[in-house]
């Protein structure tokens, strides 16, 4: 499935290890982690395409502030595709789509979203 290749690519990369403490579904609570959303768009049985929005979550201080843009250019040099290059046999091409960032002053967290667009190969 296209969205446990995804999170396999961003689970088992040594340093994006080393930089949070999980991926997580939507709704975790956790801090200095990557919580997704993934949302199927359109499909014709043959491609179809997927929005997969990941906010990267971190601490708010100085340190953590430059951690979380580690992260998230680390996330972009996983997934990206670049030209004709696919991520894997199924994944065809993975766009950076959009995103932003802010800071919750309850939770004392930043909070980086990127919202890619990812289109595959169906299965039958």
């Amino acid at each position: 499935m296209v969205l446990d290749d995804i999170l396999n690519i961003l689970e088992n990369d040594v340093e994006l290890k080393q930089l949070i403490d999980g991926v997580h579904a939507f709704g975790s609570k956790k801090k200095n982690c990557i919580v997704y959303d993934y949302t199927e768009l359109t499909s014709d049985k043959i491609k179809a395409q997927a929005r997969l929005t990941l906010t990267i979550i971190t601490t708010k201080n100085e340190n953590d502030f430059t951690k979380n843009l580690l992260i998230h250019k680390r996330v972009k040099q996983l997934l990206l595709t670049l030209g004709d290059e696919k991520l894997n046999n199924d994944i065809l091409e993975v766009a950076l789509n959009g995103g932003g960032i802010l800071e919750n002053d309850e939770s004392n967290t930043i909070h980086n979203k990127a919202i890619f667009i990812v289109k595959y190969k169906e299965r039958r």
